[in-house]
């Protein structure tokens, strides 16, 4: 123990020290948190069940999302909201076609329902079967209607044909054929020219959109567009789109970097290389002075020679 401690009241010198903990560890104690009641802070008071009823029904179709940065013609889509919710008038006021179609189609389908879940074979004297074929008619007749046409609006019932296709699809892959009988089913789709005349036109209106936004882009001068294909090798202007993003690629910092470090290399390599030829041009000049001193020397002695023989 320290000196300057050995004085202090309350210590005890020929006792081993003990240090006194909570029983639980930190993570496992229970800490009191205190709630916030500022005037400047919104607390959200959030139901879970109404929640859950005010979207039930609704879904997400996710059948056609497309959120790539990929070069394509079709426009990009996202998650498509979608929701079989309808209003009804409250009894008495007036209601438009569209909201008495609705109505209609809401009362045939609770109907079957009832004789599809009631218990009695027959009621007021009228078989249960022959009930339901008749509501099925009348669902059917509700379909058909033009009502688009007539009221201008638009509503989904694609998902009821769907689930009567589906439905259909299923009783026949779960019937038995007898053997020898092949069962086929046969559905047609009949659509009507009026939309398929609109639909064409809306598809031409895009397209000579896109057209005008091309030419707005490139301009109508056709040597221009001539050097842009001559230029990279491309004939189609996709094709062009998809070489320039490539090299696009090149001018990220990783690329960059790699062809910093790249360049120093081939320089010093030049340097080397430039270092090296200096020195063979030096020792080609020396080769060539000895050479000529030997030549030199040799013409003295014969010089020498001549004069001694003379």
């Amino acid at each position: 123990m320290d000196p300057k401690y050995s004085g202090l009241p309350g210590i005890a010198h020929d006792q081993p020290d003990v240090y006194e903990t909570s029983d639980l560890p930190e993570a496992d104690q229970d800490y009191e948190f205190g709630v916030d009641t500022s005037d400047s802070i919104e607390q959200l008071h959030i139901s879970t069940n109404e929640s859950i009823s005010k979207f039930r029904g609704r879904w997400l179709d996710g059948s056609k999302v497309d959120f790539s940065d990929n070069i394509a013609k079709r426009k990009k889509s996202g998650y498509i909201a979608q929701n079989e919710l309808w209003e009804l008038q409250a009894q008495g006021e007036p209601e438009t076609p569209l909201q008495k179609f609705r109505r209609l189609q809401c009362e045939t389908k609770e109907l079957l329902e009832d004789l599809s879940s009631a218990k009695e074979d027959q009621i007021d004297g009228v078989p249960l079967p022959v009930l339901a074929g008749q509501v099925e008619e009348l669902i059917k007749q509700l379909v058909s209607l033009k009502t688009e046409e007539v009221t201008g609006a638009s509503f989904n019932t694609s998902s009821e044909a769907q689930r009567e296709l589906l439905s259909k699809i299923q009783s026949i892959a779960s019937s038995k054929s007898e053997p020898g009988k092949e069962q086929q089913a046969v559905y047609e789709l009949f659509v009507s020219p009026e939309k398929t005349d609109s639909l064409n036109m809306s598809k031409m209106m895009e397209l000579n959109q896109r057209l005008n936004k091309l030419e707005t882009l490139l301009g109508a001068d056709p040597d221009a567009l001539a050097r842009l294909t001559a230029q990279h090798g491309k004939k189609g202007l996709v094709g062009i789109a998809a070489h320039l993003a490539n090299q696009a690629h090149l001018f990220e910092i990783s690329h960059v970097d790699k062809v910093e470090t790249r360049l120093g290399l081939v320089a010093q390599r030049l340097s080397q290389l430039a270092e090296k030829s200096a020195q063979v041009e030096d020792a080609d000049k020396l080769n060539k002075l000895f050479h000529m001193e030997d030549n030199s020397c040799c013409l003295e002695r014969s010089l020498i020679t001549i004069s001694q023989s003379q």
